[in-house]
């Protein structure tokens, strides 16, 4: 639903108080019609006698026009400064697309999605993000130390020999490999994630 709007020195303005009280009556009954229609202020031909129930609307649309109210189109009149007030048909448009993205949100909100929820105002977001944070970097400390652990500074293992492991994910160094198979392993539950204890 759209709204009219009258600014507080209406009943004041001079072109307006140049007209009879009946063509300022047309007047408002047409910035209704066409807030209502979205037609930015036209007033096809057509529909003026739909918009009021005046007997004299087309003496009453002249006098607007001698007024400087309306001006004459080819379709039928425009009112001048349409947009002095009222909101435009692109305007309208933009709020109604906003309001059904806000409803939209709250109602994926309400129901405990939160993907479309803005950080700054949703707490839960906030909270997310903040424990997603905390378990990659414990995840990326729990990697830095592994590989620290079975790599030297230079790149080599504990026993000297070249570090890391292959596509098989067996260790290069013999040594190595021969202590994981004769390693227990036991799993560890670390905060949110799980690891092997003695895979290192």
């Amino acid at each position: 639903m759209t709204w009219t709007k009258l600014g507080h020195d209406f009943a004041e303005r001079s072109d307006l108080l140049a007209c009879s009280r009946s063509a300022r009556l047309l007047h408002v009954e047409a910035l209704v019609y066409a807030n209502r229609v979205g037609s930015d202020g036209a007033i096809p031909a057509g529909a003026l006698r739909r918009i009021t129930d005046s007997d004299h609307e087309e003496a009453e649309a002249v006098e607007l026009v001698e007024a400087g109210v309306w001006a004459t189109t080819g379709a039928g009149w425009q009112i001048v400064d349409f947009e002095r007030d009222q909101l435009s048909k692109a305007e309208v448009s933009r709020m109604r697309d906003a309001a059904k993205i806000r409803t939209r949100r709250q109602r994926l909100h309400l129901a405990g999605d939160h993907s479309d929820c803005n950080p700054k105002y949703c707490k839960a977001v906030t909270r997310d993000e903040h424990r997603d944070q905390q378990s990659d970097a414990r995840r990326s400390s729990r990697t830095n130390e592994r590989t620290s652990d079975r790599n030297g500074q230079d790149g080599r293992c504990v026993h000297g020999n070249k570090g890391g492991a292959d596509a098989e994910g067996d260790p290069y160094c013999p040594k190595c490999a021969d202590e994981r198979r004769h390693t227990p392993q036991r799993l560890a539950i670390v905060g949110d994630d799980a690891q092997i204890e003695g895979d290192r």
